[in-house]
């Protein structure tokens, strides 16, 4: 069931309270500070299942060219749907991981993918990767840079 999520100015209008970090389009940089995760799951998974966002999803997964025994690291990986679509693709061969900065979204991921033992769940700050340089085949970002503060050093790392 896909929960409706309420538009920013529906959010103003009933809660003149609401701080701007409260928002969907700005909560997402700190989802473990408040008070309830289900409305950031809601809208990861309504997007999930939006037709324009699962195309541009597919055309991503093709220009990875992904092959059988990859590593790969999906960066702000949220309830990890692309990584299972990704190890579908994959087989029963290669490494996935998924690092996110919220606990409470990888562990919805975890609960969520439990047929998926292939994946790895990883707490991390995105600007500090706890790997190795190089340690991956293929690195994955989506819709996460826009919530980080001084973005270029995720790029960096």
């Amino acid at each position: 069931m896909i929960t409706r999520i309420p538009s920013r100015l529906e959010v103003m209008s009933t809660d003149t309270a609401a701080a701007p970090e409260d928002y969907l389009a700005t909560g997402f940089v700190h989802v473990d500070a408040r008070q309830q995760v289900a409305p950031f799951a809601a809208c990861l998974t309504l997007l999930d299942n939006l037709p324009y966002f699962r195309a541009y999803k597919e055309r991503s997964y093709e220009l990875l060219e992904l092959n059988a025994g990859q590593s790969i690291l999906e960066v702000g990986c949220g309830l990890g749907d692309d990584l299972r679509r990704m190890a579908q693709r994959l087989g029963d061969t290669g490494q996935l991981v998924g690092v996110d900065a919220s606990l409470a979204l990888l562990e919805q991921a975890r609960s969520r993918l439990t047929d998926w033992p292939r994946i790895e769940w990883t707490h991390a700050d995105a600007r500090q990767l706890p790997f190795p340089a190089d340690h991956f085949d293929l690195c994955r970002i989506d819709r996460t840079l826009q919530h980080i503060q001084h973005p270029e050093q995720v790029v960096a790392e």
